[in-house]
């Protein structure tokens, strides 16, 4: 080799390593070249996670280009998501696609910045055609109650009277009216008020009732009742009862004079409050001026106003958040937030709500279907949603029923027909999924991803999310 040739060799090797050794170095600290805008700048990635884990990934920048398409990968711990990785920063379009149903999918328009990771870790794919399995109840009923906070058993009569528990898939008659004496053999029950938990409840026919409690018996509503009725001078009909929330042998009569709470144990009833109450939960009211109350059912005296809502109304519900945080819903369907120092009207028009079990959040529809989520404090997951933020999850046609799912992440709402299953992500477009279930005539539950409804007499579930 000739002296020209070496120095070639060197300069050539030379000039190699002051330009690849920096372009390596960028390379390690996250920089790609942009060939469009002709300049370097810092990558970032975007993770994915999704149920069921195996899925086709297909992610495109949104002003054209190619088009990356990966697989999940899932090992013998299961999925721990998929990362992809040096990514200029740009919006991209994300469609994933589960192998087992090819027919459904999930796009979102996802922005990567540098040096950061996007993430979508809440995403859930439905069971579109889900197995139904079916059981029979003892009798057609005429009437199916579920306790608020126990929606794993339901109540439900029949036209001759009997009063079932239906629990663990086994119905069991708890109360036969025809045979309790002074019941009018020509009525039947109209309205069924049970406790939270559904282990006690109220009865009540045109003119009379009964009470039951698992733990003290059954007692004729009349009988029960007589010395507070022949003290107010009204029927039961014109007494609103209310149970306590956590109390199963604790029964509040609400009347517009005084307010009375009967204790099934003891056998006793007081006077605890000797204004008209509009709305009562746990430890607190609402009188007819809007103020909030906090008592002790038990003690007359302990009652302290906590705040006024400035709301003057007829009728109300209330629910305590905690910290002295409530809702209210008024007799003109507007939600409203309190707290010691804000007031704050949500949403007016508002046909149902419902609050996720940790209370950071609330879900609502109103006579136009539409489906809303509203913070109740600051939350953070692959985004910061701020307390106060609200979205809008679009349209979901006759809702009769809704429930947060996949950890308060996702949406169910049931129509006549189908349930829909809706995303909570601020980042659009929002992906729906429809479950066609045929005739869906009473909703009883939706628990561990499956949905419990009744079909005539005929009890039917179907598990509709992974």
């Amino acid at each position: 080799m000739t002296k020209p040739q070496r120095s070639l060799i060197f300069f050539t090797l030379t000039l190699a390593f002051f330009i690849v050794a920096p372009a390596i170095v960028l390379l390690s600290q996250g920089y790609l070249f942009d060939f469009k805008n002709l300049r370097l700048v810092q990558a970032g990635g975007v993770f994915i996670k999704t149920s069921p884990e195996s899925v086709i990934i297909s992610i495109q920048p949104q002003t054209g280009g190619k088009s990356k398409t990966l697989q999940s990968k899932t090992s013998l711990l299961g999925s721990g998501g998929t990362l992809i990785k040096n990514l200029l920063p740009q919006k991209y379009i994300v469609s994933v696609k589960p192998t087992t149903q090819e027919e459904i999918s999930w796009e979102k328009e996802l922005e990567v910045n540098p040096l950061q990771v996007t993430k979508a870790t809440r995403i859930i794919f439905p069971v579109l055609k889900p197995e139904i399995a079916s059981s029979t109840i003892l009798a057609m009923p005429s009437l199916i109650i579920i306790p608020e906070n126990n929606r794993k058993m339901f109540l439900y009569t029949n036209a001759t009277g009997k009063i079932f528990r239906h629990e663990n898939a086994t119905s069991t008659l708890l109360v036969d009216t025809k045979t309790i004496t002074g019941f009018p053999r020509n009525e039947s029950i109209s309205k069924i008020i049970p406790s939270s938990s559904g282990k006690s409840f109220l009865a009540l026919s045109k003119t009379n009732g009964v009470v039951f409690s698992e733990t003290q018996g059954t007692f004729l509503a009349s009988s029960f009742f007589k010395l507070f009725l022949q003290t107010e001078k009204n029927n039961l009909s014109q007494t609103r009862f209310v149970w306590h929330e956590n109390n199963d042998n604790i029964l509040f009569a609400l009347t517009s004079k005084n307010n009375y709470f009967f204790d099934l144990e003891k056998q006793e009833y007081a006077v605890f409050y000797n204004k008209k109450i509009i709305a009562l939960s746990e430890e607190y009211f609402v009188d007819e001026q809007g103020i909030i109350y906090h008592f002790d059912y038990s003690n007359e005296n302990s009652i302290r106003e906590l705040l006024n809502t400035g709301l003057e109304t007829q009728n109300a519900s209330i629910k305590n958040l905690g910290k002295n945080n409530f809702l209210l819903k008024n007799n003109e369907n507007e939600i409203y937030f309190f707290d010691e120092t804000k007031k704050e009207k949500i949403a007016d028009g508002v046909e149902k709500i419902i609050v996720s079990e940790d209370n950071s959040r609330l879900a609502y529809f109103n006579k136009d279907d539409s489906v809303f989520i509203y913070f109740l404090e600051d939350v953070f997951d692959d985004l910061l949603y701020k307390k106060g933020e609200a979205l809008s999850l679009g349209v979901s046609n006759n809702i009769n029923n809704i429930y947060f799912a996949h950890f308060n992440w996702q949406i169910v709402t049931i129509s006549e027909k189908n349930a829909m299953i809706v995303e909570i992500d601020k980042r659009m477009p929002v992906n729906k999924y429809k479950i066609n279930l045929g005739k869906i005539s009473n909703t009883i539950n939706f628990e561990d991803q499956t949905l419990i409804w009744l079909e005539d007499n005929v009890l039917k579930s179907a598990k509709i999310l992974p």
